[in-house]
């Protein structure tokens, strides 16, 4: 079996749950014998700086900073479109642009996590080419049965043997947990960037007066950009 993965969530991510489940996916089937491919021109991604030759403009590469990325986009589904008509069983876009439909040989797979924005988010771009291979695929791996649900609801025309739930994993180790408070007193986690994106600045708004009435209580964040807040101001 070959399978191929496109660029797209390399050239979005530098780390994120996403980018990490293909990473363990490529992975996880090459350690099967199964061939797994994926090229990228450029990117910042730190899983997979050692799996694949990539640009890196974290480097201060001034050649490559004053090319548009937009190039880099373009070039990447180039190359793309031409990796997948090479005879791969598979074709399993790692996110949701529509660009190789009907330019593509093998079946194509998309991965849903959840039906966020289109539940309470409203339309939009995303949402629109995410519909497009969404009905364009010739099998969807939902995440959870709720995920599952949530696509059949939201797209009834969707037949529910089209979707398969697979739920996620990870090649961390598993360590004992000590039962100790790493911080000495009580803390709310937040875990994710502090970008718009997870509502940190509305989580930060919310948590403010609940800060000011509970001293002892603090917000330990971790994840993208690391480091602690623990303030009650």
């Amino acid at each position: 079996m070959k399978v191929y993965y496109d660029f797209q969530i390399l050239s979005l991510q530098k780390y994120g749950g996403i980018s990490r489940y293909f990473f363990e996916l490529i992975n996880g089937i090459r350690a099967l014998g199964a061939e797994a491919n994926i090229n990228c021109l450029h990117s910042r991604n730190y899983y997979f700086k050692d799996l694949i030759k990539i640009y890196d403009t974290s480097k201060n590469n001034n050649i490559i900073n004053t090319i548009d990325l937009r190039l880099f986009r373009q070039l990447n589904r180039i190359r793309a479109l031409m990796d997948m008509r090479k005879g791969y069983d598979i074709i399993h876009p790692t996110y949701y642009s529509p660009y190789m439909l009907g330019r593509h040989r093998g079946k194509l797979v998309i991965t849903v996590y959840d039906m966020i924005q289109e539940k309470f988010g409203g339309r939009s771009r995303v949402a629109d080419v995410k519909s497009k291979m969404l009905h364009a695929a010739d099998h969807i791996i939902a995440i959870s049965e709720n995920t599952k649900k949530d696509v059949l609801d939201i797209y009834p025309d969707i037949k529910a043997e089209k979707v398969s739930v697979i739920y996620l994993a990870s090649s961390m180790t598993v360590h004992e947990n000590s039962g100790t408070n790493p911080l000495g007193r009580p803390y709310v986690l937040f875990v994710g960037g502090r970008n718009w994106y997870k509502n940190f600045v509305r989580f930060a708004k919310a948590m403010r007066p609940i800060l000011k009435t509970h001293p002892d209580l603090c917000v330990f964040c971790v994840g993208v950009w690391g480091g602690i807040i623990c303030r009650r101001t």
